[in-house]
């Protein structure tokens, strides 16, 4: 018997679950496994109730959903969950530029800007 797999909730024309789908079939494809993940397609015009019950009462899409009940509504979430449980090494870039409000990082190249200095 298979152990329980999450399961992600998207529809194709949306760009925030196309984020999160990209990082499912990089999983799927660094894993040789199509069904490490359980994917199933929403209605955007016809949104289920369970939907909005159990998984994501704002009604948004992506949205993800574990065998013990947790879930997770946002795409950037969704994504890195899967970077990190998936794939090695991650995809996505971290650091801590991100966290500076004095510098931006760009594709792993931290760009820190200049201070202007007091006259």
């Amino acid at each position: 018997m298979s152990a329980a797999r999450p399961t992600v909730y998207f529809h194709r024309v949306c760009p925030f679950a196309q984020r999160a789908m990209i990082m499912v079939h990089e999983a799927m494809h660094a894993t040789a496994d199509p069904a490490i993940l359980n994917v199933k397609e929403v209605s955007l015009n016809d949104m289920p109730t369970w939907y909005a019950g159990g998984i994501n009462r704002r009604e948004t899409l992506p949205g993800l959903k574990f065998p013990d009940g947790t879930s997770y509504p946002e795409s950037l979430l969704i994504a890195k969950y899967i970077d990190t449980a998936y794939l090695a090494p991650c995809l996505l870039y971290t650091s801590d530029a991100a966290d500076e409000e004095d510098s931006v990082d760009l594709g792993g190249r931290r760009i820190i800007k200049k201070k202007k200095k007091k006259t």
